[in-house]
């Protein structure tokens, strides 16, 4: 799955193809592509304005992702990270 992320109408869509896979990986108590697809859609919803949904997804893939798991945690932390940014700490 490939999602492109050009301007808000990308980003409204993503969110909604987002959530449908994080709910299917949900209901199936799957957690290594949760991890992931719970990251990507903090991301999109950040864009959206919706910053506390974001940090929670973030927060959820931070509790799903595999230590070794390079690129779910590198997403989950720039969710984080944008989120400590906004609120001045660091």
């Amino acid at each position: 799955m490939a999602y492109s992320l050009a301007n808000d109408g990308a980003f409204e869509a993503a969110e909604r193809e987002l959530r449908r896979d994080y709910e299917v990986l949900a209901a199936m108590n799957e957690a290594y592509f949760r991890s992931t697809i719970g990251a990507l859609l903090g991301h999109a919803l950040w864009r959206l304005g919706r910053r506390e949904e974001a940090v929670e997804f973030a927060r959820i893939s931070r509790e799903l992702a595999d230590a070794d798991d390079v690129y779910s945690q590198v997403l989950w932390r720039i969710v984080e990270a944008k989120s400590l940014a906004s609120e001045g700490r660091s």
